[in-house]
């Protein structure tokens, strides 16, 4: 069943949608780094993982309009999906099919899944344009020119070794968004409604984004003087207790109580 979601969505209209928007985001992006990069223009020349999307260091923020709308999309092209199946009684034949707990579970799974792999594709996609049409770039806005001791270890062992800092960024946000998606499709659970699930996921979401008790970004943008590897995994473990918290309750409602029927 797993499986058979799984490609199921990605056939979807929504999900070439879905895909095709954040491919656009990253696709603006490069054009923007790209056309303002060089000697004497906006970006100086910047090494291509500094002034990819992540990195958020072009004038517009490109990567909090690539984060901020992801749980739009998510629940529009897939989390959604449920309600609808319970509207129109398809829920309660999955279930009589498959038992209630490999029907919750198959889409808790495929949300992640389906999350990790519509985020990581845009953001690889960035990077490779970047580097095709940048490449050689060495510039980071001078701080390769401080020393070790000034801007500290973590940011000194970023710059000489870029790619590979970035690259571990794209996996981090790509499992943030997975564990995303999992939150979406936990409260589409728990909301038996079509519409509410976009205004509970999204203003949570971005509580992580206003609210520095909750602050979340350090998993997402490499280069910073202060981040650090600790502080990127204090931001995914921030996140933690909220997609397991919904998805415990999603069970509990979906599974036990037998909501659908």
């Amino acid at each position: 069943m797993i499986s058979t979601n799984f490609f199921y969505i990605f056939k979807s209209l929504k999900s070439k949608i879905t895909l095709l928007t954040l491919c656009i985001i990253a696709l603006i992006q490069c054009i923007d780094a790209i056309a303002n990069s060089g000697f004497e223009k906006l970006y100086g020349n910047p090494n291509p993982a500094f002034i990819s999307l992540l990195s958020n260091n072009t004038n517009i923020h490109y990567t909090l309009i690539f984060l901020w709308i992801m749980p739009v999309l998510l629940i529009l092209s897939f989390a959604n999906n449920c309600n609808n199946e319970r509207k129109i009684g398809l829920k309660n034949i999955y279930c009589i099919k498959v038992k209630r707990h490999t029907y919750w579970g198959s889409k808790i799974i495929v949300s992640f899944l389906y999350s990790f792999v519509i985020c990581i594709i845009p953001l690889m996609i960035n990077l490779l344009l970047n580097h095709i049409f940048l490449h050689g770039g060495n510039y980071f806005f001078m701080m390769e020119t401080y020393p070790e001791d000034v801007i500290g270890e973590y940011i000194f062992f970023s710059i000489r070794h870029p790619y590979l800092i970035y690259f571990g960024y794209i996996l981090s946000t790509s499992l943030v968004i997975g564990l995303l998606g999992v939150f979406c499709q936990s409260v589409c659970f728990i909301v038996n409604d079509e519409k509410l699930p976009y205004i509970i996921v999204f203003a949570i979401w971005i509580l992580y984004f206003s609210d520095t008790r909750f602050a979340i970004g350090d998993a997402f943008v490499p280069f910073r003087v202060e981040s650090s590897i600790q502080s990127g995994l204090s931001s995914i473990c921030s996140f933690l207790p909220t997609v397991v918290v919904s998805s415990v309750i999603s069970y509990i409602v979906t599974v036990i109580k037998k909501d659908e029927i």
